[in-house]
């Protein structure tokens, strides 16, 4: 459609073309081309597309203020293809994988290993899970050549092992039907395309003396942007390519993979980060309670999960064995950060116990005092079971008080207590003291007393009320003093920002 379209341009050029552009037969408008060329079968929208293109594609077609032409000199489409023809399979393979070796640029979660064919390029034993992110010349990948080797050997830690390939690299299992090898190809053909694109573009930029082009013609034909958007395009194309999550499940170990394309995860677009990755890795791996987040760590819901894999058989369980079974045991899940554990669990060291089995409350570890990894002879138990059975002192709660005289931090409070997010917090709030101004400017104050941040979300609809009635500009404040919070407590954490603790 494209060549017929444009070949109504070329012979408008023909004729008038001594007298140039003063000459109106020379050339053809772009109305008039549509009109030239539409058909019932060939409708005008069509047309005006493929001749929109001839600025970005054509090779001897211009667009001169609205006139469409034919040159005998070639455009600057002309000339980067003559380069990208240049441009050698190795060349562009080595740009993608450039492009690949940033796509998970810095990690606080995971050790990456970029463009790796091979489970030997993913070591054992490490304190952190390993990222290893399939090189893009991969053909046929076998999950288990990865996760349960390392070359010839039997790996240890084969939880730790996560794997990101792209969509092009066919999956041992998986069943591709013909029009998806197709697909793949054309995926993987269009990626090599634009690297050779971005690189014609640079050496172009670089020495355009080197193709008879000055450095004016670059400025008048828009080649900046040109310039700035061809890797933007290559990155684009790379980080929707990669989607594919492969990780031992906890169904079994058996190995999951994941299209982080769909369920929400997905691209962002733009080449700032695309399928923005490892955002959309670990929320995959949280959503299936495959990753325990800090802000899962003391949910109910995680609490019962690590309370049957840990205390099953035993209550009590010496710590090199758990901090061992997170690394090798493939149906467990796998930590943010290992010091996660320090929120649910209490260590007592062997020289605690006495005789008769029962540990110094004294010596328990709780909190950030857990040594999780360093202490090998030691008992770990849920804090639960030892609070029971009396082997933790309670831990004195030093009360924390704050006076909200902002508006806005008021607004934000009330909305935090308005809503559900907080429903299972068992933060302690000792005194609750709201004083603000009525409609009618009377005024309002209320008081609860020895109550949870909890307890105080059960009463939602009193504080959506409060907060859409109160006025709080005139020597409004709400004061609040706090008991024994729980870990991680967001609530706490608001009223910490600045103009909230006395």
């Amino acid at each position: 459609m494209h060549e017929w379209a444009w070949r109504v341009v070329f012979l408008h050029s023909l004729v008038g073309r001594g007298g140039g552009f003063q000459d109106e037969k020379f050339g053809i408008d772009m109305a008039s081309a549509v009109y030239e060329m539409a058909s019932p079968a060939l409708k005008p929208a069509t047309v005006h597309s493929a001749l929109a293109q001839i600025d970005a594609e054509a090779n001897y077609l211009r667009n001169r203020n609205g006139r469409l032409y034919a040159d005998t000199v070639p455009t600057l489409n002309n000339i980067l293809r003559r380069i990208e023809g240049n441009v050698t399979d190795a060349e562009a393979l080595e740009r993608v994988e450039q492009v690949v070796r940033k796509l998970v640029d810095k990690s606080a979660v995971f050790d990456l290993h970029p463009n790796i064919s091979d489970g030997d390029a993913i070591p054992d034993k490490k304190p952190k899970p390993q990222l290893g992110i399939i090189a893009f010349d991969t053909r046929d990948l076998a999950p288990a050549r990865f996760i349960e080797q390392r070359g010839a050997a039997i790996r240890e830690h084969q939880n730790q092992v996560f794997l990101l390939a792209p969509s092009t690299v066919h999956i041992e299992g998986a069943v591709w039907t013909e029009a998806r090898v197709q697909q793949e190809r054309r995926t993987r053909q269009n990626i090599l395309a634009l690297a050779r694109k971005a690189i014609a573009v640079e050496r172009l930029k670089a020495n355009p003396e080197n193709w008879g082009v000055t450095h004016e013609q670059l400025q008048k034909a828009g080649f900046k942007d040109r310039a700035a958007k061809a890797p933007a395009e290559l990155r684009t194309a790379i980080d929707e390519s990669y989607r594919h999550l492969l990780f031992p499940s906890r169904n079994g170990g058996q190995v999951a993979v994941r299209d982080l394309g769909k369920g929400g995860a997905g691209p962002t677009g733009g080449g700032s980060g695309g399928l923005h990755l490892e955002g959309a890795i670990l929320k995959q791996l949280a959503d299936e309670r495959e990753l325990i987040t800090e802000e899962q760590a003391t949910t109910g819901e995680t609490l019962t999960i690590l309370g049957k894999l840990f205390f099953d058989a035993y209550k009590q369980v010496p710590v090199s064995e758990l901090v061992s079974h997170f690394a090798t045991r493939r149906h467990w899940p796998i930590l943010q950060a290992p010091d996660l554990l320090a929120q649910v669990l209490v260590v007592f060291p062997s020289e605690a116990f006495d005789d008769a089995g029962n540990p110094d409350p004294e010596q328990a570890q709780t909190g950030e005092s857990v040594p999780l990894g360093a202490l090998k002879t030691g008992v770990v138990m849920p804090y639960h079971e030892a609070q029971s059975r009396g082997w933790i002192v309670a831990p004195k709660v030093q009360e924390q008080q704050f006076t909200l005289t902002d508006p806005a931090r008021i607004k934000q409070v009330l909305n935090l207590l308005a809503g559900t997010a907080l429903s299972q917090s068992k933060t302690q709030v000792t005194v609750l003291n709201i004083v603000a101004t009525l409609a009618d400017k009377g005024q309002f104050q209320m008081a609860l007393t020895n109550t949870t941040i909890g307890a105080l979300v059960d009463n939602r609809a009193l504080f959506a009320a409060l907060n859409n009635r109160l006025h709080f500009a005139d020597n409004g404040q709400v004061r609040l003093t706090v008991g024994e919070p729980e870990p991680n407590c967001k609530f706490l954490s608001l009223l910490k920002q600045p103009n909230g603790q006395s």
